[in-house]
């Protein structure tokens, strides 16, 4: 069970957004990037983990990370790149249980992102409504895993971290949280989270 009786009934609430709320578009892009060549997907996906960090957190402008993957890729100027990040950030299920959960917590977002590829998706979905704050990582500064992320969510929220759930699908993410006194909520594709968080709040 996600949740142990011990544990008193969340007062808010915080979520990842890729792979909880949004489709994850990464492995669409690389796919799109090589074209079908294996050997390009791996150099795409290999020049990515080393430029993750940087554009993560902000360091790395996001024109310098399309330069960098220019000569891996077969899809040309990167102006296209982005219309396919767009596409392949769809709501995922549980994204239509958000009203409802918002509707009984504050909601707030963390996510290991670049805030200009965010911003849209949300908006178009009218995701955005639902939160009262979305902390991307490029503006933060902070890229999880690692609590730090977290717990600037949660001060911005005002509660505890003993009285917030984070859910996430990845538990590298889940792990730290939990250490740093969150409730944790493991997020699965088919959106099954969204009714178990809805059930603890009921």
């Amino acid at each position: 069970m996600p949740f142990s009786p011990a544990f008193p009934v969340p007062k808010a609430a915080i979520l990842d957004i890729g792979g909880v709320v949004l489709a994850d578009p990464m492995s669409d892009l690389f796919d799109a990037m090589s074209g079908g060549d294996p050997q390009r997907r791996e150099a795409v996906t290999a020049r990515h983990a080393q430029l993750r960090a940087g554009l993560w957190s902000g360091r790395l402008p996001e024109a310098e990370y399309w330069e960098e993957l220019r000569p891996l890729s077969v899809l040309g100027s990167p102006d296209n790149w982005r219309g396919l990040l767009d596409d392949a950030m769809a709501p995922l299920p549980a994204a239509g249980r958000l009203e409802e959960i918002s509707s009984r917590v504050p909601l707030a977002a963390v996510s290991n992102h670049r805030s200009e590829w965010l911003a849209w998706p949300l908006q178009r979905h009218g995701l955005h409504l639902h939160f009262t704050a979305v902390h991307v990582s490029d503006v933060t500064g902070l890229v999880k895993p690692g609590a730090a992320p977290v717990l600037h969510a949660a001060a911005a929220l005002g509660f505890k971290p003993e009285e917030i759930v984070f859910v996430d699908d990845k538990p590298a993410n889940l792990t730290p949280a939990a250490a740093a006194g969150f409730l944790t909520l493991r997020a699965d594709s088919a959106g099954a989270w969204a009714g178990t968080l809805l059930d603890v709040l009921s």
